[in-house]
């Protein structure tokens, strides 16, 4: 018949959801909980999925903010050197 029927539900519900939106908040915890949800095999797929979404969101805002730190940093040296 049909293959739908015979997979698993992997379906998360929205009180699931919601708790793990809320753990991946916690500064420093959240943190730790995407690294173990993204890696961990026995985990769900779409958790997993999801986990390593944030964490590559996390990297790009990451390089970003650093960016335009150095960007700022130097144009503050520059500054800095020009006005003495």
């Amino acid at each position: 018949m049909n293959q739908i029927y015979s997979q698993p539900n992997n379906n998360l519900g929205a009180k699931r959801w919601a708790l793990y939106i809320f753990i991946s908040s916690i500064p420093i915890i959240g943190f730790i909980m995407l690294l173990v949800w993204a890696f961990s095999s026995s985990e769900n797929l779409h958790l997993q999925e999801w986990a390593k979404g944030k964490l590559l969101i996390a990297l790009i805002v990451l390089i970003i903010v650093l960016g335009f730190l150095f960007l700022a940093g130097g144009i503050g040296i520059l500054t800095a050197i020009f006005n003495q």
